[in-house]
């Protein structure tokens, strides 16, 4: 197995941005950026000893996970529907060869 070592260091390797020197992933969602960085802001500088225990950043965390709700929503409905595109291009391309090949018996 390669390591890498082997192959040096990855040149497409970003390394997490950090707040207060923590590391944090970057939302998935661009449209949520205001409130995650609301939220992070409270949970890891402002509040970042205590009062994100007892509850100082609910608000925020709730207006986040809220607009991420929103948005997987709307991410699952357009997945949803190229999937149904897809699986009806394999049926009608199933339903062609299926056809062919009782073409090509008789």
């Amino acid at each position: 197995p390669m390591t890498s070592v082997d192959i040096g260091p990855d040149p497409t390797f970003v390394p997490l941005k950090k707040i207060n020197g923590k590391p944090v992933k970057p939302n998935k969602y661009p449209n949520c950026l205001k409130f995650y960085t609301d939220y992070y802001q409270c949970a890891l500088v402002d509040e970042a000893s205590f009062g994100k225990f007892i509850g100082r950043c609910n608000a925020a965390k709730e207006m986040l996970d809220a607009c991420n709700k929103a948005e997987q929503k709307i991410a699952r409905s357009k997945n949803l529907e190229e999937a149904r595109a897809r699986q009806k291009y394999v049926e009608e391309r199933m339903a062609e060869i299926k056809a062919h090949e009782e073409k090509s018996k008789k």
